[in-house]
């Protein structure tokens, strides 16, 4: 195939965070939906790469290295991609490790709270069967809630119990943008901006890009014609790297659409590729 007709999607979760699939899954799908090159990024865990790398070589998809990094930005959390780093880097899984050790604190302190208001919840329900992820995280809780009965669904779970304002919510203490920017220059690989259309407010895209990142996340499933266009101006008038995709979970039905119509054409990653 002409490089030019490649599609890379870029934004993918797997078990190994709060996805459904796993990663020989993940590429089945790939090829069903004519993605010629993915990126697993997990959320805080790279526990998928040696998979990546093995199933890359059966079903002929190229790969690139991925993770979706949390960050501090003014009080609120953003998200901060991480492409092409060395999955060797110690000061990554140095980070890596003890942020998942400060999820699990996490999950228990909020299972403490649930537990003292009678809602009786134990580690055993939040672990996901099947899944070999210890990357835990309030998707997991949720699930958790809605499996005993004591939230109708997802949604209503964070509405009622563990959403951002809610009494049940233990905030989670990230790193600032720039300490994680110079986290992954360390590793070896290149920032970028994730979602912006999804979180950002005013002129904080702006903000972000004199912190000194790589690229932006211009497609995504959260960004409407207009914030693509928008989000790829903005990268050329910048000259940051233009990247994107699914943002796959594959929990929904609208999960399943994204995939294979939100994609970065393979030309545009000359930059991060090479």
């Amino acid at each position: 195939m002409n490089i030019n007709g490649k599609r890379a999607d870029l934004h993918i979760h797997s078990l190994y965070s709060d996805g459904a699939y796993n990663v020989d899954q993940l590429f089945a799908l790939a090829l069903e939906k004519s993605i010629d090159l993915i990126s697993i990024t997990d959320h805080d865990t790279i526990k998928s790469i040696p998979e990546l790398k093995r199933l890359s070589r059966q079903y002929g998809v190229e790969v690139v290295n991925g993770v979706e990094l949390s960050a501090d930005f003014k009080g609120r959390e953003v998200h901060i991609l991480n492409y092409a780093f060395e999955e060797s880097s110690p000061e990554l899984n140095y980070y890596l490790n003890d942020f998942a050790l400060r999820r699990v604190e996490r999950v228990r302190q909020t299972l403490d709270l649930l537990n003292g208001d009678g809602i009786e919840l134990t580690m055993e329900d939040v672990i996901v069967k099947n899944s070999p992820s210890q990357i835990l995280g309030r998707p997991h809780i949720a699930a958790a809630l809605v499996n005993k009965g004591y939230a109708k669904n997802m949604f209503d779970a964070f509405k009622r119990f563990i959403g951002d304002d809610k009494k049940f919510c233990i905030k989670k203490r990230n790193e600032s943008v720039e300490f994680i920017i110079d986290l992954i220059k360390k590793s070896g690989g290149m920032s970028f901006i994730a979602h912006p259309g999804q979180n950002l407010r005013g002129n904080e895209l702006s903000q972000l890009i004199k912190l000194g990142f790589d690229g932006i996340e211009v497609v995504h499933p959260a960004h409407d014609k207009y914030s693509t266009n928008y989000f790829i101006k903005v990268a050329e008038e910048h000259g940051l790297i233009q990247s994107g995709g699914s943002d796959f979970h594959g929990k929904n039905k609208q999960d399943f659409e994204n995939f294979g119509n939100f994609y970065i054409p393979y030309y545009k990653l000359n930059s991060l590729l090479n």
